[in-house]
């Protein structure tokens, strides 16, 4: 009788250890499941943001940002963050998108993306150029050239200096606008001369 009570409690242990292998995947695969609809979110609303219906993509994004919240994914949690302040900018909402972007740009320093910490930079920029706070936008243009001048990205460093030639003028700095563009204009896109 002993014999069958051992038998018995080592095969309920064992189911008991199945089960939780069995749980440990199901939670797996529920995590990647709202992982891919969090991803399929994020992009249904850069579509939406594309033709400009910034409400339906602003709602998308939210949705997106809730679950990467929920499954602690950082990165699409910043990238949420960061699209949700460009359906802001575009409301002409520019608090609230910086706000948004504040959050984003923690979250990319946090996990050391530089280039989402250089488009974050950007952004900025842009909302603070747009708010009218122009010193502001001139330091994030800034920041934002440092890393990509870092990253070797000379098509965006190109499309910064642009940005800040902008934010100089805005701010009556015409010597520092023209100085911007004029770095500006020998960064073009490699092209090859067939003849």
């Amino acid at each position: 009788m002993n014999k069958f009570v051992g038998i018995a409690v080592l095969t309920f242990l064992a189911c008991g250890q199945v089960q939780i292998v069995m749980s440990e995947s199901v939670q797996a695969q529920t995590t990647q499941d709202l992982k891919s609809e969090a991803s399929r979110l994020l992009q249904q609303g850069i579509k939406q943001y594309q033709i400009s219906k910034f409400e339906a993509a602003f709602q998308s994004w939210q949705q997106a940002l809730t679950i990467y919240q929920g499954i602690k994914d950082r990165q699409g949690e910043g990238n949420a963050l960061g699209n949700l302040g460009n359906a802001y900018n575009a409301l002409g909402k520019y608090d609230k998108a910086i706000e948004f972007y504040l959050q984003s740009l923690a979250i990319m320093r946090e996990i050391k993306d530089r280039r989402g910490e250089g488009n974050v930079l950007g952004n900025l920029g842009i909302a603070y150029r747009n708010f009218g706070k122009y010193d502001k936008s001139i330091d994030y243009h800034l920041l934002h050239l440092e890393i990509e001048r870092e990253l070797k990205d000379h098509l965006r460093e190109g499309s910064i200096l642009g940005n800040l030639g902008a934010a100089y003028d805005s701010l009556g700095k015409y010597d520092k606008a023209i100085d911007s563009y004029l770095q500006q204009i020998p960064i073009k896109p490699a092209t090859s001369l067939i003849s």
